[in-house]
């Protein structure tokens, strides 16, 4: 059953990979293991979360790092994610909160120009539309929960 799972999703999202994990915790973890953050190491997010995607950070021994949100929305300001940036910054997770999509071309095109890893957290907004395209599709890595 799982691999059918992986395997409609995978269709669904147009990807060639996709994972099956226990939670949306669960998947962000694997996606922060995956990309090496170590010890030390920072990853910058919205401070309007889920507890489940600051825990996979510490769970790296890495260091959260909260940019401020945009004003009037839940999402973070792609200015603030500069400001935030120091040599120990390796990566960005995007939170799309309460199914509202984050505009994720500035997220993109900050991650391109700083050589980070751009991980979508979509835990709260499976299967939404942003553009022609899924949000989860954007980034380097997409996560998902379905509860």
């Amino acid at each position: 059953m799982i691999r059918r799972l992986e395997a409609a999703i995978g269709r669904l999202y147009d990807t060639q990979c996709a994972v099956a994990t226990t939670a949306g915790t669960a998947a962000l973890h694997l996606a922060v293991g995956a990309v090496e953050i170590n010890p030390g190491d920072e990853v910058i997010t919205s401070p309007i979360t889920d507890i489940g995607t600051v825990i996979p950070i510490l769970m790296q021994n890495g260091v959260p790092v909260f940019a401020d949100t945009a004003p009037g929305t839940l999402h973070m300001d792609p200015n603030d994610i500069e400001r935030k940036m120091t040599a120990r910054t390796r990566a960005i997770i995007l939170v799309h909160a309460a199914g509202n999509p984050v505009d994720v071309e500035p997220f993109l095109e900050i991650a391109r120009r700083h050589r980070l890893i751009l991980i979508e957290d979509c835990c709260q907004a499976h299967a939404t539309w942003l553009g022609d395209k899924y949000v989860g599709t954007y980034g380097h890595i997409g996560c998902f929960s379905l509860r």
